[in-house]
């Protein structure tokens, strides 16, 4: 007997999906005349927030 299912990865444990994210924002962003700089995602990323959270 085959079940349909559908999984969801939202925190990149089976698939490193972030570059696609960013890169998805990136577009978005520059497509309303925002430029982004390379280093941009690793400040803005949830991950990183987190850190220096700890840090303090």
């Amino acid at each position: 007997m085959t079940l349909p299912a559908v999984i969801f990865d939202l925190d990149g444990t089976l698939v490193d999906s972030e570059p696609n994210y960013y890169e998805a924002g990136r577009r978005l962003l520059a497509a309303h005349g925002v430029r982004t700089s390379a280093g941009s995602s690793t400040r803005t990323t949830s991950a990183s927030v987190r850190r220096r959270r700890w840090r303090r």
